[in-house]
């Protein structure tokens, strides 16, 4: 079946740690799974910060940058000799790049007019220093992070909706996948807002939940309606946020449906979900999941 979820141009980001394995292997299930044309591999060098009464850059005067970057070539080369050999229709390059890394890969990702950022995500901080977040404030194409167990199989996909455009675009990306991966399930999630004030209502707050829920319900049905989306390849959950927290919803409910991937839109519309990305729900998720591969769509 015809691969139909275009990203020509990737961007990954390596940072000399054991995170990079993890990192390329999860690549392999992106280039199984999405229709790329070039993977583009950057690792950057970080720059030498001496006192400034030395006044020499170490790097140049001894000679130094050369042999580093001709090592440090060497040993992502070897790592990705099996991924070039088992996809040699993509165009698979590396860069090795010096300089402070959020700067450098910003610039390569906006020059290259890149689709998809990849980046690690460790439980804890090593290597050069991505500064994954920050790089991906500042971009517009889709994000992808990848945690140190990440699943290398897909049969799972959470999607948070809130019925705006970027949750369609999310859902519309879980669908893609579906339609030519066998066996995927997509659970779509819808979080309830739930005013705070509900709690004092007492004998009113399950009927103001009820209205709400049948609320949601319909709005859900509307929006499969509107947007021509296969309801029959969809399960929809709907939950209210009485943890006022609508991370750790989807973190619960990614566990409790051992979800493999989480597919979120960039931003929500004025709900509980506005604050996609990188507010406080999003910026949560990516900080917080240390099992679970997420995807931002935008």
């Amino acid at each position: 079946m015809e691969k139909k979820l275009i990203y020509p141009n990737v961007l990954v980001g390596l940072d000399y740690t054991e995170m990079d394995d993890t990192i390329i292997e999860y690549c392999q299930v992106l280039l199984a799974n999405f229709s790329i044309a070039t993977l583009n591999f950057v690792h950057v060098i970080p720059q030498w910060i001496l006192p400034t009464q030395l006044a020499i850059d170490p790097m140049q005067d001894y000679g130094l940058k050369p042999q580093l970057e001709s090592q440090v070539r060497s040993h992502f080369e070897e790592k990705l000799q099996s991924i070039r050999q088992k996809y040699q229709a993509v165009n698979i390059n590396l860069q090795i790049l010096h300089g402070k890394a959020y700067i450098k890969l910003l610039l390569t990702a906006k020059a290259d007019k890149v689709n998809l950022f990849v980046v690690g995500k460790k439980k804890l901080s090593g290597g050069s220093g991505l500064q994954a977040r920050r790089v991906a404030r500042n971009l517009d194409c889709d994000l992808c992070f990848i945690p140190e167990h990440a699943s290398q199989v897909i049969r799972r996909i959470l999607v948070p909706i809130d019925f705006s455009s970027y949750s369609l675009r999310a859902l519309q990306t879980a669908l893609q996948l579906k339609s030519q991966m066998l066996g995927v399930q997509i659970i779509a999630l819808h979080i309830i807002p739930l005013p705070s004030v509900s709690y004092s209502l007492h004998r009113q707050a399950d009927q103001l939940i009820e209205k709400l829920h049948d609320h949601s319900l319909q709005n859900y049905r509307s929006f499969i309606e509107r947007e021509k989306l296969p309801g029959q390849d969809i399960e929809f959950k709907l939950i209210t946020n009485e943890h006022f927290d609508v991370g750790r919803h989807i973190q619960e409910e990614a566990k409790l449906v051992a979800a493999d991937l989480l597919i979120i839109g960039a931003k929500g519309d004025d709900s509980s979900l506005s604050d996609f990305v990188f507010g406080s729900v999003t910026e949560k998720l990516v900080t917080l999941e240390d099992n679970l591969p997420v995807l931002v769509t935008r």
